[in-house]
C-alpha cells in the first residue's frame, strides 16, 4: 500500500467518525510549510509522505461543510480548498477556474483569519493568495497579500506578540509539527521567497535584492529546523550575482553552502550541487552541468536509500525512481529530481552530447513535476516543441506552432511565455500569422513586459515580416513593402542596444542582416548604406561569439551567422573599404575566445587566480549577452523601466571591461580578443601607425571566406603597409586554395617540395609585398602575419625569386590577431632579468646551446619539474626568459604537447596554465607549435604560455632538427643581447646561420620551422 492510499484512508476515518481537527491535520499535512522530512516515515498511526492533492481538497471541503468546525478550522478549510493547481497545455480554461477559485477561496481566508486575530492563519493564507495571483500573473495583486502577509508575521515574531500555536490547536496538537516560532518564521520565508520569485519575473532587480536580504535574515535561525529555507535565500542571492556578472559573489555564496550543508558520506548535499549547476550554467560549462545534474540525481537517490545500479543513471532508471517518489509523496525530491533531469536535457541540447538525449531527460522532468508546480511543466512542453520544430513541416509544424502560441499564453514567468513566442515566429512558415498576432498582442497588452522584453518582440516581428516579405509574390507594390520591413528590422536592431549592453546580440545581428538583405531588394545602388548595416550585425555576433563556451555551440553560431559574415567582407572587398573588412576579419577571430577561456576556468591545474580571472570574464559576457532563441534558459538582463535597465546594462558593461582588463593583466594578451566593443584601434592601419617603426613595416592578414566547397578552400586576404614617409597603403582580394595546400602537415617529408612551396608563396604573397620585399639596398622589412586558418604554413621558407625566400627579406613574426597585435604594441618592457632555462645535457647539442646562453646572461637552471614550478608557479616572474631546451612529444589537440625533463618527468602545454610564465619564452625543442584541435580550437605550448604572461614566444611548427635549431639559437643568445628583441634577434641569427653554408638553403626542413609568435611591441 502507498503512502497516498494510507492518507486515503486517513480521509475516509475522519469521515466516518466526524474527526474534524484530523480533517484540519490532513490539509496542514498537504501544504508545504512543514518540511518534507517531517513525512519521511509514519508518525502516531499518521502515514508517510504527503498526501496527494485530491486527498487535501476533499477535506478541506469537508472541513467547511461540517458543522463540527471551528471558525480556525475553517480558514484552514478555505486555504486547502483548492490547493495545488497545475498548469499545463492540457489544462485549458478549466486551469484558469481552478486559479481563480484558489485565490478567491484564500482571499476569504484572509478575512476570516484577520476576524480571528491569528498572526499563523493570517500569514498563511496571505501566503497561499499572493501564489494564487502569481499564477494568474497579477504581479502587484500578489505584492500586496505577499507583503502584508509578511509584515504581519514579521510583527508576531516581535517583542510584543508571542505565538499563538493556532494551526497546532486547530489540527489536534501532531507532535510532528514545528513550534509555533519556527512556523512562524517559516511562514515569513515563504512569502518573501514568493516575493523574490515575483520580483525575478518582472525585472525589478532593486526590489528582489531587498527582498532576498529580508529573506536570508528569517531563514538564518532556521539553518536548524529548515536549512533548506537557508539555501533558497542563497540561491536567490546567486541569481542576483549570476544577473549582475559578479562571478566572486556567485563563489562566496557557493562555498557558503557548503559549509551550511557538508558532505555526507562522502557526498555532496544536493542544494550544494543545485548551486553549482546554477553557476556552471552561469559559466557557460555545459559539460560541468550534465556531470553536476548527474551527480545530483544520484546523490537524492542514494540519500533516499535506492541508489541506481549504474552511474550516471539512464534516464528509465530514474523514471523508475521517480514513479516511487510520487507513491511516498515525496514532493520536495521530486521537484529536486526534477530541475536536475531538466538541467541535463537543457545542457545535452547545448552541448550536443552524443551520452545525454534531451527528450528522454524532458520526459523524466515531466514524470517528476506531473500536478506539482505552474511553469515547469509548461518548460518542459517548450522545451519538447523545439526539438519536435526541428523535424517537423507543413501542417504538423503548424500544429507545433500553435502549441508554442498557448504556451506563450499559459506560462508564469514572462520569459518563458516571451520565448514561446520569439521561437513560434523564428521557427513557423513565413506568413503564418498566429505567431505574428501573438507578439502584437503582447506588446500591447501582457503585463510584465519591461524594456528587455519588448525589445525582443518587436525584434522578433521584424524578423517575422521579413521571412513574410520573402515569401511573398511580387508585385508592384513590393519595394514599399521592403522599405517597411527595412525601417522596421533596423528600428528594432537599435532598441536592441541600451547603454552599451546588448540585450540579445544574436536577435540584434539578424535584425541588422534583414534590414541589409532588405534595403538590397529596393534596387538602389546604397552598398554603403548596406554596408553599415552589415558592420552592425557582424558586431553584434561578435559579442554573442564571446560568451559561447562549447564546439557545439560555435557550431551552430557559425552555421547561423557565417553567411552574415562572408556578405559583409565580400560588400567590404568590393567596397574597397579596408576599415570595414579589417573590422568583419577580427571579429570573426572571436570565436574561439570563450572556449579558451572555458578552458582556463575549468582546469583543476590552473591556479585559482587565473581560473578567477578567466571566469569574472565568462560570467560578465553571458549575463550580458547570454540569451539564446534556440536555448532554454534566458539572458539575465533585468526586464524593467527604461532609466534602471539602461544603468543597470552601463553598470554590467563597466564590469566586464574591468573583467577583462584584469584578465589581460592575470592571463596575458590574448584575452585583447574577449573586448566585445571592436574599437577603430584594431585596424591594421591604425596598428601600423602606433607601431611608430623606424622602417617600412607591413601586415599580411587572412581570414578563412566561407565554407570548403568542392576541394577549394577561398580566404581573404589583406596586405597592409607603412613607408619609411609613414603613409599607409592597402589592399585586399579573395583567393582560392586546393585543399592539398592547405590541408597539409609541414612535419610530412615531401611538404618542402619546391613545387609545393612555390604555388603557396604566388597565392600567399602579394606582388605589391614582392615588389617592397625586392627593392635593392633595403634593410629587410618588419612583416607581421596574421594566419588566421594557416598558422601551420612556414612562411619564411616561402619563395621570392630562385635566389631568395621570405625569410631573407623580412623580420616576420605571427599573431593570432589584430587586437593581440595592438595590445603587444601598447605594452610597456620588460622590467625583469635573466633567465630560467631548462635543458636535457642527453641531447647532443644542448651543452653548447646552453654555454652560449650563459655567455650572454644570467641563467638560473630548473632541471626537474618541481623546480620549475618552484620559479614559475607563483607571483609576478622574476625573469626575463624562459627557455626550454627539451624534446618533444606532439597530440592529436595540442594540449597534450609535451616536453621531457631531465629528471624523467614531463610537464604538457595543459600543464602551463598553472604557471606564470617571463615575457619571452625560447622552446628550443620539436612539437611547440599552435595546433589547430579538431573542432577548431586553438591550443599547444605556445599558446599556453601566451595565456599565461607571454608576449613573445619562439616555437617549431613541427619536429625541427636538433643541431640547426641549437646553432640557430646560439647565435640568437648574442643577437638578443645586443638589441633585447626577439624577433630582430632571430631573423638575424638565422641569416648569419644561413650566410655561413649556402647550402643550408636547400633544406628549408632544418630552419623554417623555428618561428616568432608575437613580439609586436618590438
Amino acid at each position: 500500500m502507498t503512502a497516498r492510499s494510507e492518507w486515503s484512508e486517513v480521509l475516509a476515518a475522519a469521515e466516518r467518525d466526524g474527526a474534524s481537527s484530523t480533517l484540519a491535520m490532513l490539509c496542514v499535512a498537504g501544504d508545504d510549510i512543514v518540511a518534507d522530512h517531517v513525512f519521511s516515515e509514519s508518525v502516531e498511526g499518521r502515514p508517510g509522505g504527503r498526501p496527494a492533492r485530491w486527498t487535501v481538497r476533499r477535506a478541506a471541503a469537508m472541513l467547511l461543510d461540517s458543522p463540527e468546525s471551528t471558525p480556525h478550522q475553517k480558514v484552514i478549510g478555505l486555504i486547502a480548498r483548492y490547493a495545488s493547481p497545475s498548469r499545463g497545455l492540457t489544462a485549458g480554461a478549466r486551469l484558469d477556474l481552478d486559479l481563480a477559485a484558489f485565490r478567491d477561496s484564500c482571499e476569504k481566508a484572509v478575512v476570516a483569519a484577520n476576524a480571528l486575530g491569528a498572526p499563523e492563519l493570517i500569514g498563511w493564507a496571505h501566503f497561499r493568495a499572493g501564489k494564487a495571483a502569481y499564477g494568474q500573473m497579477s504581479w502587484d495583486d500578489a505584492i500586496a497579500h505577499l507583503e502584508s502577509g509578511a509584515a504581519c508575521l514579521e510583527h508576531a515574531l516581535g517583542p510584543v506578540s508571542r505565538p499563538a500555536g493556532t494551526i497546532a490547536a486547530a489540527a489536534g496538537g501532531p507532535s510532528w509539527l514545528p513550534p509555533p516560532e519556527v512556523l512562524l518564521r517559516t511562514l515569513v520565508c515563504k512569502c518573501l521567497h514568493l516575493l523574490c520569485r515575483v520580483a525575478e519575473s518582472t525585472g525589478r532587480y532593486d526590489f528582489w535584492a531587498a527582498a532576498c536580504e529580508r529573506f536570508r535574515r528569517h531563514a538564518e535561525p532556521l539553518i536548524g529546523a529548515r536549512a533548506s529555507l537557508y539555501s533558497e535565500s542563497l540561491m536567490h542571492r546567486a541569481a542576483i550575482a549570476r544577473a549582475q556578472g559578479d562571478r566572486d559573489a556567485f563563489r562566496r555564496l557557493e562555498a557558503e553552502l557548503g559549509r551550511v550543508f557538508p558532505d555526507e558520506g562522502g557526498l555532496p548535499h544536493p542544494e550544494v550541487i543545485r548551486m553549482r549547476m546554477g553557476n556552471a550554467e552561469a559559466l557557460g560549462d555545459w559539460d560541468r552541468v550534465i556531470e553536476l545534474a548527474q551527480d545530483c540525481i544520484g546523490t537524492i537517490a542514494a540519500r533516499a536509500g535506492s541508489p541506481f545500479g549504474t552511474t550516471p543513471p539512464s534516464p528509465s532508471e530514474v523514471l523508475t525512481f521517480v514513479a516511487g517518489l510520487h507513491a511516498a509523496g515525496a514532493r520536495h525530491r521530486l521537484i529536486a529530481v526534477g530541475n536536475a533531469a531538466y538541467a541535463l536535457a537543457n545542457a545535452g541540447y547545448r552541448n550536443c552530447s552524443a551520452e545525454v538525449e534531451p527528450a528522454a531527460w524532458l520526459d523524466v522532468a515531466e514524470a517528476c513535476w506531473h500536478q506539482i508546480g505552474i511553469n515547469a511543466p509548461c518548460a518542459v512542453q517548450l522545451s519538447r516543441l523545439r526539438l519536435l520544430a526541428r523535424d517537423s513541416a507543413g501542417t504538423e509544424l503548424d500544429l507545433v506552432i500553435a502549441k508554442m502560441v498557448a504556451v506563450s499564453r499559459i506560462g508564469l514567468r514572462y520569459a518563458l511565455r516571451r520565448n514561446a513566442a520569439l521561437d513560434a515566429a523564428r521557427l513557423c512558415r513565413p506568413g503564418d500569422p498566429v505567431p505574428r498576432d501573438r507578439l502584437r498582442e503582447m506588446l500591447k497588452a501582457d503585463p510584465g513586459a519591461g524594456i528587455g522584453h519588448a525589445a525582443r518582440l518587436r525584434g522578433a516581428l521584424a524578423l517575422w515580416q521579413f521571412r513574410a516579405a520573402e515569401a511573398a509574390v511580387r508585385t508592384p507594390k513590393s519595394v514599399q513593402r521592403w522599405k517597411r520591413v527595412e525601417k522596421r528590422a533596423r528600428q528594432a536592431a537599435v532598441e536592441l542596444e541600451r547603454q552599451g549592453a546588448m540585450i540579445d546580440p544574436g536577435l540584434a545581428a539578424e535584425c541588422w542582416s534583414a534590414a541589409a538583405s532588405a534595403a538590397a531588394r529596393l534596387g538602389t545602388a546604397d552598398d554603403d548604406h548596406r554596408l553599415e548595416l552589415l558592420i552592425n550585425a557582424v558586431n553584434c555576433v561578435a559579442q554573442r561569439l564571446v560568451s559561447l563556451s562549447t564546439q557545439a555551440e560555435r557550431g551552430r553560431a557559425i552555421e547561423r551567422y557565417g553567411p552574415v559574415f562572408e556578405e559583409a567582407a565580400d560588400l567590404a572587398l568590393r567596397r574597397d573599404h579596408a576599415a570595414a573588412l579589417d573590422f568583419v576579419l577580427e571579429a570573426s577571430r572571436r570565436d574561439r575566445v570563450g572556449v579558451l577561456l572555458a578552458n582556463l576556468s575549468k582546469e583543476e591545474f590552473v591556479s585559482a587566480t587565473v581560473r578567477s580571472a578567466a571566469e569574472q570574464v565568462q560570467a560578465t559576457s553571458v549575463a550580458l549577452h547570454g540569451s539564446d532563441a534556440a536555448g532554454v534558459f534566458t539572458a539575465t538582463l533585468p526586464v524593467c523601466s527604461g532609466d534602471r535597465f539602461g544603468r543597470s546594462a552601463e553598470a554590467l558593461a563597466h564590469r566586464r571591461q574591468r573583467a577583462i582588463a584584469r584578465a589581460e593583466q592575470v592571463i596575458g594578451p590574448l584575452v585583447a580578443q574577449a573586448d566585445v566593443k571592436i574599437s577603430e584601434s584594431y585596424t591594421a592601419a591604425q596598428v601600423l601607425r602606433d607601431a611608430r617603426p623606424a622602417g617600412e613595416f607591413v601586415i599580411l592578414q587572412f581570414a578563412p571566406a566561407g565554407l570548403p566547397a568542392g576541394g577549394r578552400l577561398e580566404f581573404y586576404r589583406r596586405l597592409s603597409w607603412q613607408t619609411e614617409a609613414g603613409t599607409v597603403g592597402e589592399e585586399s582580394v579573395r583567393i582560392a586554395m586546393t585543399a592539398d595546400l592547405v590541408n597539409v602537415d609541414p612535419s610530412r617529408p615531401d611538404y618542402f617540395a619546391a613545387r609545393r612551396l612555390e604555388a603557396l608563396g604566388a597565392l600567399l604573397l602579394p606582388p605589391r609585398l614582392r615588389a617592397m620585399l625586392a627593392k635593392p639596398g633595403t634593410d629587410p622589412v618588419r612583416l607581421v602575419v596574421v594566419p588566421t586558418g594557416l598558422f601551420h604554413v612556414p612562411f619564411e621558407a616561402l619563395p621570392l625569386d630562385e635566389d631568395s625566400c621570405l625569410v631573407d627579406r623580412a623580420v616576420l613574426s605571427l599573431h593570432s590577431s589584430l587586437s593581440t597585435a595592438a595590445s603587444l604594441v601598447s605594452a610597456e618592457p620588460s622590467a625583469t632579468v635573466g633567465a630560467v632555462a631548462t635543458y636535457d645535457p642527453s641531447l647532443k647539442f644542448a651543452a653548447a646551446e646552453l654555454a652560449a646562453l650563459r655567455k650572454e646572461m644570467d641563467v638560473e637552471e630548473a632541471d626537474t619539474r618541481a623546480a620549475l614550478e618552484i620559479a614559475l608557479g607563483g607571483g609576478p616572474t622574476a625573469y626575463e626568459m624562459l627557455v626550454l631546451g627539451l624534446h618533444g612529444d606532439d597530440d592529436h589537440d595540442g594540449w597534450g604537447q609535451t616536453k621531457c625533463l631531465p629528471d624523467g618527468t614531463s610537464i604538457a602545454a595543459a600543464d602551463v596554465l598553472g604557471w606564470t610564465v617571463p615575457p619571452l619564452c625560447v622552446l628550443a625543442s620539436c612539437h611547440s607549435s599552435i595546433k589547430i584541435r579538431p573542432g577548431g580550437e586553438l591550443a599547444g605550448f605556445p599558446l599556453a604560455l601566451f595565456l599565461r604572461g607571454a608576449k613573445t614566444v619562439i616555437g617549431g611548427l613541427y619536429a625541427i632538427e636538433d643541431e640547426a635549431t641549437s646553432q640557430i639559437l646560439s647565435l640568437f643568445w648574442r643577437c638578443y643581447a645586443e638589441t633585447h628583441n626577439p624577433v630582430l634577434a632571430l631573423h638575424a641569427a638565422k641569416a648569419e646561420w644561413l650566410a655561413a653554408d649556402p647550402d643550408r638553403r636547400r633544406y628549408p626542413r632544418r630552419w623554417a620551422g623555428l618561428i616568432v609568435y608575437g613580439g609586436a611591441q618590438h
